[in-house]
């Protein structure tokens, strides 16, 4: 056995100390490598036995024991449940058979989107249209309808008042056949911009049906007032045909003078009744604006009210204007009431007419009210514009427009705001001289001339009948179009002139003109009515009296 070198057995020393400690204790035996050995050497009999101071050796740490980590605190797991996640949604999911009828499942934000409870769609076989509005279910089934071509569809309704957008897929077995249709449902945001349309769009419709409403009045008033001149007709001519009974100075002739009178006041009411009623009816002139405003002077007082003043100042001889009575009334009555809504408290409203160079007549009114902005001022004859709030439609300055555009004329306007507003109207003047009073009522005619008189009254029918038989006329009567037309195929002779009223029973007056025009080339027409309405021949608007009746048959059979 080989003894240890010197070397291991350093080694060995340096590893019993450094396990046990103590002294470190060189071995017996031979110098080693490891140590340095003396200059001259040692003797051979030293033996190494002295305690060398201990080094500085750092002793090696005991080793520690790595423990098991400790496992962190034990949680509970969420759980995530179908419902939870419908709850969560802020649109509708659904479910429903192919044909859109049986819904087999209905979650999420169904009581927001669709405003009721899904309990209220699961029990009802008509579940999933229940909440849409009659009017859009249409486009819905429709959708469904179209499924088993197109597979899917997205259609946009109404649920109350909310926009949504439905989307749906079909689904199928393996083998093609449709089984449900899954989708959803989700409201559709309106931006700032798409609020402000939806928001005029709606106050447009208000005013759209409120001028609906308009009409149905209008048409209500012009056939009370149909009825109501034909009343005012048989009158003016009874109390005619009493006053040329009586002999001058008789006090019964005064009295039926004051009748005259008051007819013709009644009837001035009733022009304005349709004018309102029907601010179209405009063809029928010329007229005469300073006969117009003094007839109308007495409403618009009534008008303005008692804390306003109204000034009329007409310039005598101003011609005459190329629209109708009632159309220049529906042109005064809109700016003398637009002129008193503008000037609250006291004020002044004037109303002047005067010519105006390049032949046109100028109607003038103007108040000292608020006046307008220029922005207001830019749009007060838009349609629906209006500053009055609730209490305003936007349609009479519009109408006012119409009117004046459709004679040929043009509106200059004025204001400043705190110091009132001035609105100039300018119509064309008409040909001829200013309008004057109808001529009197001429001779009989030098032969016997034929009228066929169609007037549905019965008392107006007999009294034109009566004066236009006294007059020396043959006269054939019928009570409505159909008769007119039936008594004139039947009658062999000549006709020479049409009188017919124009709103008839089953056939129009004009229609029976063009009808009987047919048949007899050259055949006069003379056209009455309680309304100014554009005709296709001469005009007498009602109530007439018997001397205007018989002047107008001349005229028309002269012409």
């Amino acid at each position: 056995m080989t003894p240890p070198s010197p070397d291991d057995r350093l080694r060995q020393a340096l590893d019993k100390f450094l396990s046990q400690g103590g002294s470190f204790v060189l071995p017996d035996g031979p110098p080693t490598g490891l140590l340095p050995e003396p200059p001259g050497g040692l003797p051979p009999d030293t033996k190494l036995h002295a305690a060398l101071p201990t080094p500085p050796v750092i002793p090696r740490p005991p080793r520690r024991e790595v423990s098991a980590p400790t496992p962190p605190p034990r949680t509970h797991r969420a759980v995530v449940t179908a419902d939870a996640v419908l709850a969560s949604l802020d649109h509708v999911v659904w479910s429903v058979s192919p044909d859109g009828q049986l819904v087999f499942l209905l979650g999420g934000a169904v009581e927001r989107v669709l405003g009721q409870p899904a309990d209220v769609f699961l029990d009802k076989t008509d579940g999933w249209t229940h909440a849409v509005p009659e009017a859009d279910r249409p486009a819905l089934r429709a959708a469904f309808a179209r499924l088993p071509e197109a597979g899917s569809f997205a259609v946009e309704h109404r649920v109350g008042a909310k926009r949504v957008v439905s989307r749906g897929r079909l689904v199928r077995r393996p083998d093609g056949v449709p089984v449900r249709v899954d989708g959803t449902t989700t409201e559709v945001a309106e931006s700032d911009v798409e609020a402000r349309l939806r928001a005029k769009l709606t106050a447009a419709e208000e005013r759209l049906r409120e001028a609906g409403r308009l009409g149905t009045l209008g048409r209500l008033v012009t056939g009370v007032a149909h009825d109501f001149n034909n009343c005012l007709t048989v009158i003016s001519g009874n109390a005619q045909l009493l006053r040329e009974c009586l002999p001058p100075g008789d006090a019964l002739r005064e009295r039926a003078d004051e009748i005259l009178t008051h007819v013709g006041s009644a009837a001035g009411v009733t022009r304005q009744l349709v004018a309102f009623g029907r601010p179209t009816a405009t063809a029928v002139g010329p007229t005469c604006p300073n006969a117009e405003v003094r007839g109308l002077e007495r409403l618009l007082r009534r008008l303005v009210g008692d804390d306003i003043t109204l000034d009329v100042l007409l310039t005598p001889g101003v011609h005459p204007v190329p629209v109708g009575a009632g159309a220049l009334t529906q042109v005064l009555l809109n700016l003398v009431a637009n002129a008193r809504d503008a000037t609250p408290g006291r004020g002044t409203v004037t109303v002047r007419t005067a010519e105006a160079p390049g032949r046109f007549v100028a109607l003038t009114v103007t108040d000292t009210g608020v006046g307008m902005s220029p922005a207001v001022k830019a749009r007060m004859f838009d349609p629906y514009f209006t500053t009055k709030g609730a209490s305003g439609n936007g349609v009479g300055l519009a109408t006012v427009a119409e009117i004046v555009r459709g004679a040929g004329g043009h509106i200059d306007v004025e204001s400043l705001e705190g110091w009132g507003t001035s609105v100039r109207v300018y119509l064309p003047a008409a040909d001829g001289p200013p309008a004057v009073a109808p001529p009197p009522p001429p001779a009989a005619p030098a032969r016997l001339e034929t009228i066929l008189l169609v007037q549905d009254g019965t008392a107006v029918r007999d009294l034109s009948a009566v004066a236009l038989q006294h007059a020396g006329y043959r006269v054939l009567e019928a009570d409505d179009g159909a008769a007119g037309e039936e008594r004139a195929r039947l009658y062999a002779g000549p006709i020479d002139l049409l009188v017919t009223d124009v709103g008839l029973p089953k056939q129009d007056g004009r229609q029976l003109a063009a009808a009987l025009r047919a048949a007899r080339p050259g055949l006069k027409v003379l056209f009455v009515s309680g309304a100014a309405l554009a005709t296709p021949g001469e005009f007498l608007p009602k109530p007439y009296t018997t001397a205007e009746l018989l002047a107008a048959v001349r005229k028309t059979l002269d012409n």
